[in-house]
């Protein structure tokens, strides 16, 4: 083999290696425009009997009033039956402040409603007239070792 074949194989081959470089920069660069704000873990519906999702949900049509409830579906799924469900009553869809999965879900529910009584807003309904954070407060003061998610 020449000098001169063998330049031109190895420009050839420096010139494949280069682009196979940008191919791959390229690629990891999408993956972590498409990856980059990983949420944590999605929220999978329960089958546990005794486990569950505590959630707080606000509604930009309600400010500064948060619905506090527990379900054994995601909170996102639950968020979304309450608008479907809603009807013309609700303008705009809830969205999930923060979700807490735990153990006897009812009960840590009944715990902080109990707590937040004074401000609830009707009776007979779980939204009430307190802050994310506040909320957040009394989660914490009645789940223990909780595991926060946020949406």
């Amino acid at each position: 083999m020449s000098t001169e074949t063998f330049f031109l194989y190895f420009s050839l081959l420096l010139c494949t290696i280069f682009i196979f470089l940008q191919l791959t920069r390229l690629l990891i660069h999408g993956i972590k425009r498409l990856f980059g704000n990983v949420s944590p873990p999605a929220a999978k519906t329960i089958r546990s009997k005794n486990k569950g999702y505590v959630y707080c949900l606000s509604n930009p049509s309600m400010p500064r009033i948060v619905k506090i409830g527990f379900t054994k579906h995601t909170p996102q799924m639950r968020a979304h039956q309450l608008y479907k469900q809603g009807g013309s009553g609700i303008p705009q869809p809830y969205v999930v402040e923060f979700y807490y999965c735990c153990k006897h879900p009812q009960q840590a529910e009944q715990a902080i409603h109990k707590e937040l009584q004074q401000r609830r807003v009707a009776e007979n309904r779980e939204f009430f007239n307190v802050s994310i954070r506040k909320a957040k407060k009394a989660f914490r003061k009645h789940i223990p070792r909780p595991r926060t998610y946020y949406s």
